[in-house]
């Protein structure tokens, strides 16, 4: 902690200038230098211990190197997630269209049952009197 609070002081040395100037025209010191050269000196200290980087002007605001891969790997994972969201939001409506055709299906499958028995009961009765005309047609 002492060794940020120095490194601050320092980094407030740096900024010395911006406070007399603002002095010049008319701002108390205690204004600017209190409050604003405070922040600033935090804001510096965080870029210079690499924590934050700030915009530079002239330069591409778009990271490089390791950062821009952690950028990248991190977009990565938010789409994916956005995707799995998006899928798991759709789960009810899927679910009831899956409920909705196998209930068909169930409907359907108990039609043809109903069916295949109402076949083979026809079959055996025509069955039954062909073989009674057969005996009926025998015995005369």
């Amino acid at each position: 902690m002492i060794w940020a609070l120095s490194t601050a002081s320092a980094m407030a040395q740096d900024i010395a200038p911006v406070v007399v100037d603002a002095a010049q025209s008319g701002l108390t010191v205690g204004t600017v230098g209190g409050s604003v050269g405070t922040i600033v000196a935090t804001v510096l200290m965080l870029e210079r211990l690499g924590l934050i980087q700030l915009p530079r002007r002239g330069k591409s605001e778009q990271a490089s190197g390791p950062a821009q891969a952690k950028l990248d790997a991190i977009s990565t994972q938010v789409a994916a997630l956005a995707a799995a969201s998006a899928t798991l939001s759709e789960m009810p409506t899927r679910l009831a269209v899956v409920e909705a055709q196998l209930s068909a299906l169930m409907e359907r499958h108990d039609d043809l049952r109903q069916t295949t028995r109402d076949a083979l009961r026809d079959a055996r009765d025509d069955m039954r009197r062909a073989v009674e005309r057969a005996r009926l047609a025998a015995e005369q």
